[in-house]
């Protein structure tokens, strides 16, 4: 299997490196030659998730970092007719306390793969 490599990153705020600062709706195919999936770790607020899941699955097959509990939300029904495969991740941990140690998330977390067809989703779980 050949390694991955990362061909475009940006965010909408300088995050050092050669990251362009822009916001996922301002990205279009002319940026994303060679690439073959868009990843990312997207804002979780409807208003702005779900134009995201349209946008960027148009352009690349896209893997999205998301909580769990999102994919039984009504409001993503026609989303998940398009999610080709979701892995789930779990409890993830996302900042250190005070003493340093990182601290457990409430949350569940899967990766989804989002496309620009109509497809069944496969569910995989967690591998350890």
């Amino acid at each position: 299997m050949d390694a991955a490599t990362c061909d475009w990153r940006s965010d909408i705020r300088e995050v050092g490196g050669s990251s362009a600062i822009m916001s996922a709706d301002q990205l279009h195919s002319c940026h994303l030659d060679g690439v073959d999936y868009i990843i990312s770790n997207p804002p979780f607020t409807k208003s702005v998730l779900l134009p995201c899941i349209e946008h960027l699955s148009k352009l690349r097959p896209t893997w999205l970092l998301l909580p769990a509990d999102m994919l039984h939300n009504k409001y993503m029904t026609p989303y998940m007719k398009k999610c080709e495969l979701v892995l789930s991740v779990g409890r993830l941990c996302w900042f250190p306390d005070d003493q340093g140690k990182m601290v457990k998330g409430v949350d569940n977390f899967i990766w989804g793969l989002f496309v620009d067809y109509e497809t069944k989703t496969t569910f995989h779980g967690r591998q350890g």
